[in-house]
């Protein structure tokens, strides 16, 4: 039987399998994959050659990145449960469903601070909470800001996982927080909410008695 490159065969199980090299990452790292299984060398060999196409045609995953929602919903959110309990992943995943729906289709590394920024305008132009009422408001700079501390988590994933070298997210400056506004009672309003309730008492004791 002649000898085909990369496909070679199981003697303790009398099957075939194929083992190769398709190519190398944009880091310069091989990538190798393997099957086993098969039942003729044909077969691992039509195997191999259809994982060569598909290593292909799939150029935009192994060698300029992979696509934000994919990256999201494969690798990042999967991994972030793990660490999390169930209230926190689930307002996660709520608060990154704009940042998905913006970035969805583009390749992780093509994502520039360009890019952030405008999703950052994205949120605060054109993004809306609707009320009880039915009618809408804008979102706060708080809540924008809190999406962003999430969406860096997941561009430092990335950054773990060598997708992308640098945090676009890093690159932009801090968001304007809006701090609650409290009224604090001066002297003169406690004295004369004092001075009422005290009134209040007295009458309605004299009253009852």
């Amino acid at each position: 039987m002649r000898r085909i490159a990369n496909v070679y065969k199981d003697k303790t199980k009398n099957t075939w399998f194929y083992s190769a090299t398709l190519g190398v990452d944009r880091f310069g790292k091989r990538i190798q994959r393997s099957k086993k299984g098969f039942t003729s060398q044909r077969e691992a060999n039509e195997a191999l050659e259809e994982a060569r196409r598909n290593f292909k045609e799939s150029e935009g995953v192994y060698l300029k990145g992979i696509k934000f929602k994919d990256y999201f919903d494969k690798y990042f959110f999967p991994w972030y449960k793990l660490g999390t309990v169930e209230k926190t992943y689930i307002k996660t995943e709520n608060a990154l469903n704009r940042a998905i729906v913006f970035f969805g289709n583009m390749q992780v590394e093509n994502i520039r601070p360009i890019h952030i920024q405008e999703f950052q305008q994205y949120l605060a132009k054109e993004c809306f909470i609707q009320n009880k009422d039915g009618s809408r408001r804008n979102l706060s700079n708080n809540y924008i800001k809190q999406i962003f501390n999430k969406l860096r988590v997941v561009f430092e994933r990335a950054k773990v996982l060598e997708v992308i070298k640098e945090n676009p997210v890093d690159s932009i400056g801090k968001i304007r927080t809006e701090r609650p506004v409290i009224d604090f009672w001066t002297y003169e309003d406690f004295k004369r909410v004092y001075q009422t309730s005290y009134c209040v008492i007295i009458t309605k004791t004299f009253i009852k008695e």
